[in-house]
Formats: C-alpha cells, structure tokens, sequence
C-alpha cells in the first residue's frame, strides 16, 4: 500500500510541474525573437514558443511586429490566422494586419514611410484565448509583406500564436 502512495505522490507531482512550469513566461535576448517590439517589450514563452508583451508606460497602442518579411508576387495572396489572450487584466481589442511594402523599396526600415497595402482584422481581448479573424491580403505588385498585431484599451499585455503568414490566404 506504501508503493501505491508514493506512486501517486510522484505522478501528481509530476503533473503539476508539467502543468504549471510552461506558464513561467521567460524573456528572450532580442536576437532570439522573431518578432520587434511596437511601444512595448516583447518576449517568449520559452516552453510553447509563444510571443507576449507588455507595454510600454503610458502607450495606448502597443504590440509587436514579424522582423522578416514574407516576400510575394504581384497578384499572390496571403494570409494571417492567430489567437490572443491578456496576460493581465482582459479588456480592449487586439488587432492583426499585414503591411505589404514595394519590394524594391527600403520602406520598411523607415518607420515614417506608410505600406503600399495593408489589411486588418480586430476582436474583443476577453479572458482566455480569443480568436482573431483570419486576414487575407492581395498583392498589388511585388511586396515585402509583414504581420503586426496590437492591442489598445488593455494595459495588462498580451500573449499570441505565432505570426506565420501564410501563401493563399
């Protein structure tokens, strides 16, 4: 009877650490992320591999950006699905985009010059994981495209799915 106890003591523990050391969040030096900083600080949950952020005092719209672009054709469609849900209290709205820049241009490393394109989609940042709709953007000439999700209205950060864009919408 001793052995089954301590079976039990030992399988129990072992499941609350399984459970409960993937939540730990862990910063990641910036050249590990894929991902820069948009008005807040970025990092990984290094167990999933999942991005969040916090955002910066006093930012009211804060997120965070792919670090390199996806490029595409004249006419190519391409496509963002994710998650998201608050790291602190729930509250504002989270919102995805694509920003496609012209793909001769250095645009993109001028934070002063607007895209060629973009598309967005936005939805309610409640507790738990929340789906953003999916956004599909269509190409007008060749582009270097990039994804961005932000939040406003929720000053507590953010946790998402990887922002991996996608061929064909």
């Amino acid at each position: 009877m001793r052995d089954v106890r301590a079976t039990g003591l030992f399988v129990a523990t072992a499941v609350v650490v399984a459970v409960l050391v993937p939540r730990i969040p862990h910063l990641n030096h910036t050249g590990y992320l894929h991902y820069t900083a948009v008005n807040g600080t970025v990092g990984m949950n290094w167990f999933f591999q999942r991005p969040h952020v916090r955002p910066d005092p006093g930012a009211s719209t804060y997120g965070f950006s792919t670090r390199q672009p996806v490029a595409a054709r004249a006419g190519a469609t391409l496509g963002i699905f994710t998650r998201a849900r608050p790291t602190g209290a729930p509250g504002g709205r989270v919102c995805v985009s694509l920003l496609a820049f012209p793909a001769a241009s250095s645009a993109r490393d001028d934070q002063s010059s607007a895209p060629a394109q973009t598309a967005h989609e936005c939805a309610s940042l409640t507790a738990g994981w929340n789906l953003v709709p999916r956004v599909t953007l269509l190409t007008a000439a060749p582009s270097r495209v990039y994804a961005e999700i932000t939040a406003r209205g929720n000053t507590g950060g953010f946790e998402t799915g990887a922002l991996t864009i996608t061929h064909g919408g």
